[in-house]
């Protein structure tokens, strides 16, 4: 209650420094005068002079001063925006004791932001809720969001990058060093203190709003979840892998990837809420794969494993954790998983039809690529939310045939069914390969799948609904029985329907499973 409380006065103080003549006489209010004069000053040299003053002088006062000196961060972060002042460049600028000294706009420390890489900066959202969780606090400097744009030119450097561009949690902070100054543009998603002329000055940050920003969803997200479910043929995207930050090879990515009738902006409370742990923060970085969850399985699982690939070849990175959520766990197995040979093939449609459709399969085909794999040796972990290993009944019901019978699949997808459609029953070749069939208990390929070793530390997440009832429970779509796996390393069953993901029970789980050695 106390942060709130500190953090809802330097709210108020923001909105303006409130003036009488007692407050007049204090040194945090002379402070708040020079902000307010430099607002009304029109030459931006003397502007530049004021706000650096008042900024001098309520580093003097102590706590008393954070919120003008806020205020004084915003409008240097104003003139940056509007190119009076050029990250980079430097100039001179009369202290408080009427002495020259020297700015500096934008530092080289290693946990600072550069000026210039950003479009526009967008403003911090103060809320109580984000307070409480940690992930926003109180203390000296101008809590931002920078956001920068995506062009065509800056998506070929980096092709993962969200289709509205990154937005990330920076603070504006006045550094003095004797005369000297720097104006920095800190990163408070990896410290939350700086040291400036010999001081450890507590930051205030914000991490609440980028993430709400990254995650959030410029269509209806239940109408964007059916489009991609039904509409696959029309799913169009630079690339199904998605950062949501800049890639930072000192940290591990953690890839999330959701279920059926679902996109990622359903993993957005989830990571607000792992990221209020510093460790988390200081160890990972998140990515999604996105994908239209109309196509068959072993298609989007072969879409996933090369978008890994395309990811290791640009960055190289050590290793990475998986977790999937329903049908995503499937995918994310797979990751993990070996076909041996054409033998995943063979458990379909039999040994000497196998061995015919390899015969016949482009060395680079989409079909064999969804049917040929090797566990990914950088997958260090894999952990699995209510993850249908051996399918859901739900899939067999009237209701799901039906919305299968409406996805519309891309041309290939089509062509590749009725290449090996010779080799099912006239049943299944009346069905198109759909995901929602692809989840079938009695899906070849899925079967093929849940009885081969997982080459990864595992990990599952189970929701009973809160009945108590395993190993008889279901979180409602989909059974225990399905949803265990043998030789787990961990099974956490959490009071919670199918989407468990969002459980505060489930999330500390995920956690601590991110956090084990």
């Amino acid at each position: 209650m106390k942060r709130f409380s500190t953090l809802l006065l330097l709210v108020v103080v923001l909105a303006g420094c409130a003036r009488n003549a007692e407050q007049a006489k204090s040194p945090a209010a002379v402070s708040c005068s020079l902000v307010r004069e430099a607002r009304r000053e029109s030459d931006p040299s003397e502007r530049l002079a004021l706000l650096v003053e008042a900024s001098a002088k309520a580093m003097a006062v102590g706590e008393a001063g954070q919120p003008a000196y806020a205020h004084a961060m915003e409008g240097l972060l104003r003139m940056v925006e509007t190119g009076q002042l050029k990250p980079g460049a430097r100039y001179a600028v009369r202290g408080a004791d009427g002495k020259s000294m020297t700015l500096q706009i934008g530092g080289k420390s290693r946990n600072e932001r550069d000026f210039s890489y950003f479009t526009d900066f967008e403003k911090s959202v103060p809320n109580r809720r984000a307070v409480e969780r940690g992930l926003q606090w109180p203390g000296w400097g101008f809590p931002t969001v920078g956001h920068r744009s995506v062009t065509a030119a800056n998506r070929a450097n980096d092709p993962f990058a969200p289709p509205t561009g990154y937005h990330l949690p920076a603070t504006v902070f006045l550094d003095f060093e004797g005369n000297k100054a720097t104006l920095r543009l800190l990163d408070t998603y990896k410290i939350t203190s700086f040291e400036s002329d010999g001081k450890d000055w507590k930051i205030a940050g914000d991490i609440s709003t980028p993430t709400n920003l990254t995650f959030r969803s410029r269509r209806n997200p239940i109408l964007a979840s059916i489009g991609f479910l039904l509409m696959t043929d029309r799913f169009k995207f630079p690339n199904q892998l998605i950062f949501t930050e800049p890639y930072d090879r000192s940290r591990t990515p953690v890839v999330l990837v959701h279920g059926l009738l679902s996109t990622p902006m359903m993993w957005g409370n989830l990571v607000r809420s792992l990221e209020a742990d510093p460790e988390i923060r200081r160890r990972y970085q998140f990515w999604v794969f996105f994908y239209p969850t109309g196509w068959p399985i072993p298609l989007s699982a072969a879409q996933l494993r090369r978008s890994l690939a395309d990811a290791d070849q640009r960055y190289h990175y050590k290793e990475l954790v998986l977790v999937g959520h329903s049908m995503g766990g499937i995918l994310s197995r797979i990751q993990v998983t070996d076909s041996n040979g054409r033998g995943v093939l063979a458990d379909i449609v039999g040994d000497p039809a196998a061995a015919s459709l390899e015969r016949r399969m482009p060395g680079n085909g989409k079909l064999k690529d969804a049917m040929f794999f090797k566990p990914n040796p950088k997958v260090e972990k894999v952990v699995f939310i209510c993850t249908p290993h051996r399918g859901s009944n739900l899939a067999l019901i009237g209701p799901a045939g039906w919305v299968a019978g409406l996805i519309r699949l891309p041309s290939y997808v089509v062509s590749l069914a009725k290449d090996v459609g010779q080799y099912f029953s006239e049943e299944e070749r009346r069905r198109m390969p759909t995901s929602i069939g692809g989840l079938s208990p009695h899906n070849r390929f899925l079967q093929a799948i849940a009885r081969r070793p997982i080459h990864s530390r595992t990990f599952s997440i189970i929701g009973d609904r809160g009945r108590g009832d395993t190993p008889n429970s279901s979180d409602g779509v989909v059974p225990y029985s399905s949803a265990h796996i043998d030789g787990a390393e961990s099974e956490l069953i959490v009071p919670a329907d199918h989407g468990a993901f969002n459980h505060p029970k489930a999330i500390e789980e995920l956690r601590r499973i991110l956090l084990t050695q």
